[in-house]
């Protein structure tokens, strides 16, 4: 049965086990205020070269394989330049924002950190990213190799802000292996919602597993449901969202609540005890579901290593309305950023070249960001790609012949606070704990949201 719980025990259960916000899978909290960002030629003023002695600091989040093939880049390229030190940190998705955030607050922001595509933008748009262009005019990131579309997926307001560390879609991963035990067939990359529900209850009867693990409700699901349905998720001027039908999210509420009630899927309190652990983390690479979400197609590399290689996987696109169209987009995994409180930004610049552009380097990051974006790279890679890897290039191949261009129009402001305070606490969460109706829930949604962008924008 769908769980029904007081207002109040809601509230407790948020508080303990990091629901709400934290639920997203990679939400972040809006940049601190605005602040008067210097010129890249004022920072760089005094800042020497590689030649001189410089210690730089970079922070990222990510599992341990993250943090273990950056820190070897990171060494590679101290080997490179002797008188370069970097000092790093790696940390959990909460903690690290949670930490910049207090850091760019009080001056004290890294060389070098890792964004999202809407951070990048708030970020850049409140002053505490350093703008790239100088060091891409001379070549000191070097953008050669690199397609046109895929630089300018870093720019905020004409400038380049952020470096891609690679590409990547959503996706859903599948167990090869339990579909097979299941006698159940590998549905086509153009499944709809339909299929993809009687699929999930099947193997759940099947193989008495969950058919489908975490974050079926994740937040990029709102913009792929209504991408698919040709509309966008926000208006061309940022003041409001770009629909006002709210039956398409509802339609997709009452699926998970069929799901749940039918236990073939996870209830949102089994899902919140291995929330913010990483793809490692998820049922799948327990055997405990036989699908699950990747919030980014590069994730296979993690869940894969962590599952062990003896596993089978296959990353399928998300379903479609019946009618519809593939709404999932091939996008920027992440990017790299220099801040306004480097004391170093040409050699942080230099870092970030070595990071997308050494064949070597790659090599030892392996995709794991996402596809890399250079082509010589790209190439040299696929020559020696392991079945994560390749199974990662064939499944954004295959999207790139049925998908939604990527929309180069930034996000509005306020999508970090809808995210954070909106989407989660007071939409998907309460929904699923019974709390409220999908059509109470998707009105909310809608309404706070237009709130929030009316005031930001």
């Amino acid at each position: 049965m769908t769980q029904k719980l007081s207002r109040r025990k809601f509230l407790q259960l948020s508080a303990m086990s990091g629901l709400g916000a934290a639920l997203a899978g990679c939400v972040a909290p809006a940049a601190p205020g605005a602040t008067e960002a210097p010129t890249a030629a004022a920072t760089a003023a005094g800042a020497g070269s590689a030649s001189a002695p410089a210690e730089l600091r970079f922070v990222w989040w990510g599992g341990q394989l993250r943090a273990d093939i950056t820190t070897q880049v990171i060494k590679m390229f101290e080997a490179k330049h002797p008188n370069v030190k970097f000092t790093y940190e790696p940390l959990g998705f909460e903690e690290y924002w949670t930490k910049m955030t207090t850091q760019a607050a009080g001056g004290g922001l890294p060389d070098i950190m890792q964004h999202g595509s809407p951070t990048l933008v708030e970020w850049a748009k409140n002053g505490f990213l350093l703008p790239l262009d100088e060091y891409v005019s001379s070549g000191v990131i070097d953008f050669t190799h690199v397609p046109e579309v895929l630089q300018t997926h870093g720019m905020v307001d004409g400038k380049i802000y952020g470096v891609s560390a690679g590409t990547n879609a959503n996706g859903i991963v599948i167990d090869l292996d339990a579909f097979e035990k299941a006698g159940v067939d590998v549905p086509p990359d153009t499944w709809t919602w339909p299929e993809f529900e009687e699929l999930v209850l099947t193997l759940h009867e099947k193989l008495d597993i969950w058919g489908f693990g975490m974050y079926l409700h994740h937040i990029d699901l709102w913009r792929v449901i209504y991408a698919g349905l040709g509309m966008e998720l926000y208006a061309p001027d940022g003041k409001s969202l770009g629909y006002t039908d709210d039956q398409p999210l509802i339609d997709h509420m009452k699926m998970i609540l069929r799901l749940q009630e039918a236990g073939a899927i996870p209830s949102l309190a089994e899902e919140s005890e291995v929330h913010g652990l990483g793809p490692e983390s998820q049922f799948i690479v327990s055997g405990q579901a036989a699908m699950d979400w990747l919030a980014g197609s590069n994730q296979l590399v993690a869940l894969w290593t962590a599952a062990g290689e003896e596993r089978r996987f296959k990353i399928m696109p998300v379903p479609r309305a019946v009618g519809g169209k593939q709404g999932l987009s091939i996008r920027p995994s992440q990017f790299e950023a220099i801040t306004v409180h480097s004391q170093h930004p040409e050699i942080a610049a230099m870092f970030l070249d070595f990071f997308i552009n050494d064949v070597e380097a790659n090599k030892v990051l392996n995709g794991e960001r996402g596809v890399p974006i250079n082509t010589v790279v790209l190439e040299a890679l696929k020559a020696e790609a392991q079945p994560p890897q390749a199974a990662i290039y064939d499944y954004l191949a295959r999207l790139a012949e049925d998908s939604t261009p990527y929309s180069l129009v930034q996000d509005p402001l306020g999508v970090e606070d809808i995210r954070t305070n909106v989407y989660y606490p007071e939409f998907t969460d309460p929904v699923r704990y019974g709390l409220i109706t999908p059509e109470e829930g998707a009105r909310v949604l809608r309404e706070r949201a237009n709130e929030i962008l009316a005031a930001a924008n």
